[in-house]
């Protein structure tokens, strides 16, 4: 089968317009920095608009002006959102709360179509024992990548001399 693929600077902004009119929408993930609870080869997302984010909730964001990003909220007051996807070490996205466009409502495997929800009280634990493996995520996803890939991807580990 051919796929259709559009780049993300037109994509997204697309989707962001359909969320804030209100729609729910499907969209396959790019990118690794949700791993490894969404993956872009195995994953698509449902995303629904939202008015009451929380710490925790899995977003879609638009951080600064036309650059997106699908990630975790881990800090949220009136002025300030702070993002940061599960398969990141250390880095963190800034937005205002108008800058969220959607809440992720399901995972869905590609493979198959079977659905998870990602806020049951199992994924929530798992969700926050993540977070608090911050000093040895990059070692953990090492392993994920090995297991599932076969490799080492070059962005979780790096070799010194």
């Amino acid at each position: 089968m051919n796929t259709l693929q559009i780049p993300n600077e037109i994509f997204i902004p697309q989707i962001a317009s359909y969320l804030r009119a209100g729609h729910d929408v499907t969209i396959n993930v790019k990118g690794l920095s949700m791993r490894p609870f969404i993956d872009q080869h195995r994953h698509k997302v449902f995303l629904q608009p939202c008015h009451h984010y929380r710490v925790g909730d899995i977003v879609l964001a638009e951080t600064d002006s036309g650059h997106y990003v699908l990630h975790r909220i881990i800090s949220l007051s009136d002025q300030e959102v702070i993002l940061q996807g599960d398969g990141n070490c250390r880095g963190t996205e800034h937005c205002t709360p108008a800058g969220l466009l959607g809440r992720c409502k399901l995972i869905i495997r590609k493979r198959d179509g079977k659905t998870r929800d990602p806020y049951t009280p199992l994924q929530c634990r798992l969700a926050l024992v993540w977070r608090h493996l911050m000093p040895i995520r990059r070692y953990l996803l090492a392993i994920y990548n090995l297991i599932y890939y076969g490799h080492l991807h070059s962005s979780h580990i790096k070799y010194e001399d």
